[in-house]
């Protein structure tokens, strides 16, 4: 074999092996619905921290015109909308949010989408596989993205709260939230 094929043969490896074992997505990956504290763009949005895909990988507030990981999917989950026995165990919620959309809110990528928006074991906003506990949300009408699970272990609405604004900000799910645009 020749040292230009041997060259291009090792690229090609390397290339293939180091991509997709890194879990960093590209520039492109902010492709998507952005998620943010203010109605229109610029604002500051919820950003997948360095853009890895990985268990637990922070989701905080990054600038829509300088973060990484911005793109969002909405994907409806299952019955689309909250009935009165549905999503939630502590019914009272489902009456609250009766037909508000449920999603689980993926996380864009040049492809496709990888991964979802869920909690990690501190309650604060996350990277999660799509299905575990955590990644499911209820839209209200009024902006807030409820955490279904989390609602139902404290029998309260536990949502998206974001208390300060600059790049870098943690983003908690708590019972106090307040309301999110997308853009």
């Amino acid at each position: 074999m020749n040292i230009k094929r041997l060259t291009l043969a090792t690229a090609l490896i390397i290339g293939a092996i180091g991509g997709p074992l890194t879990g960093v997505a590209q520039a492109n990956d902010n492709r998507g619905t952005y998620i943010c504290v203010t109605p229109g763009l610029p604002a500051q949005c919820a950003d997948l921290k360095d853009d890895v895909f990985a268990p637990n990988q922070q989701i905080w507030l990054y600038g829509s015109s300088q973060g990484n990981g911005l793109g969002w999917n909405l994907a409806s989950r299952e019955g689309g909308t909250v009935t009165d026995t549905w999503p939630f165990t502590v019914h009272s919620l489902d009456g609250r949010y009766e037909s508000d959309p449920v999603y689980l809110i993926e996380k864009t990528t040049a492809t496709g989408h990888d991964g979802c928006m869920g909690y990690d074991q501190y309650v604060d906003l996350s990277w999660q596989y799509c299905g575990d506990i955590g990644t499911v949300w209820v839209q209200s009408q009024y902006g807030y993205f409820i955490n279904v699970d989390l609602s139902d272990v404290e029998g309260a609405p536990y949502g998206l709260y974001a208390p300060y604004t600059q790049n870098g900000d943690n983003i908690y799910i708590f019972n106090t939230d307040n309301p999110w645009y997308l853009n």
